[in-house]
């Protein structure tokens, strides 16, 4: 891809069939189904470490909060309410696992990988789910993964933005009893790439979490997906942001020479989110964050946040921030 050209705002990116194979290696889809048995499809998630049969999945808090609503339709508080005053009710989140899966294609296969548990802090806009693979399933593993930037860009820096667009159910049948049910779904990867318009260390109006904003028009499908510096290595991809938010006229979407407005997610923050999970077989489920993983070496970032970030955790469990270096 090249570097945008003066009068554009924002590009599309061919992806060859090498590099979109790459992508499905290392990005997921999600879908819930409702109590009548339906299945809607959702948003974007990507891999951020690849362990065989199990991994560890990056995405929007608002993803699985959608899950909650097709799962369980009937709302605990007015229509007009902001997202951010609603009730959640559950520890973490409450959506019924056995009806939500992560959509992981690698090659000719394709897989509804079991969500083992999910990780959201209310006040960012980012979750963590574990996701395994169903025991019949015989294709390849887990083997890639995105590393992570804590470091945030800056106002006029490219950024790209990967995820799926064009997410539809194409067919659906589901027998009368809800015993039988299948469905043919579609979806595309889309990677755009635009430039940082503003960075907001401390929330931009109605959004609490630290983000930034972009010229990059997002469809609904890849919320939740992966931003990244331009010009990443061809060997890693390193996100610095989850895709959240989009704002964009519709004028945006059919020309490049219209500016999108769309909303980025910090990584930074998400250091602190706990988790449990099992990465070896016959191990027993382990609580951690990615702080400590990071620390160990076994996630990536390039912003070395295990060195610029400490934080304390309370008797509750609450995290917080102490301190961060001015590159974060």
């Amino acid at each position: 891809m090249e570097k945008t050209k003066t009068n554009q705002k924002w590009q599309q990116a061919q992806l060859n069939d090498d590099f979109m194979n790459r992508l499905n290696n290392g990005l997921v889809s999600f879908f819930a189904s409702s109590p009548d048995g339906y299945t809607e499809l959702i948003g974007s998630g990507f891999i951020i470490l690849a362990d065989g049969r199990n991994a560890l999945v990056m995405t929007a808090a608002h993803n699985f909060h959608f899950a909650e609503t097709i799962q369980k339709p009937r709302k605990h508080h007015h229509l007009t309410t902001l997202p951010e005053f609603q009730t959640h009710r559950g520890n973490i989140f409450s959506v019924e696992r056995e009806k939500l899966r992560a959509v992981y294609m690698s090659n000719s296969h394709v897989e509804a990988c079991i969500i083992e548990g999910v990780s959201i802090v209310p006040e960012l806009d980012i979750a963590l789910c574990a996701i395994k693979f169903q025991e019949i399933y015989d294709g390849p593993g887990f083997s890639y993964n995105f590393g992570l930037d804590s470091r945030h860009p800056n106002v006029g820096d490219e950024v790209v933005a990967l995820g799926f667009s064009r997410m539809r159910i194409e067919t659906q049948y589901v027998s009368s009893d809800k015993m039988l049910r299948y469905f043919k779904m579609m979806q595309k990867i889309e990677m755009r790439k635009g430039t940082v318009t503003g960075v907001f260390q401390n929330g931009l109006r109605q959004i609490a979490w630290p983000c930034f904003e972009t010229t990059i028009p997002i469809d609904a499908g890849m919320s939740g997906g992966p931003v990244l510096p331009f010009g990443m290595s061809n060997s890693k991809m390193n996100a610095c942001g989850v895709i959240s938010k989009d704002f964009s006229t519709k004028e945006s979407f059919k020309t490049f020479l219209a500016s999108g407005q769309s909303i980025m997610g910090m990584i930074w923050p998400s250091v602190v989110l706990p988790f449990r999970c099992v990465f070896n077989e016959g191990g027993s489920p382990t609580e951690t964050n990615l702080f400590d993983l990071i620390k160990r070496g076994i996630i990536i970032d390039a912003g070395d946040a295990g060195q610029n970030i400490t934080f304390r955790c309370n008797n509750n469990g609450v995290l917080t921030i102490l301190k961060k270096n001015q590159n974060i």
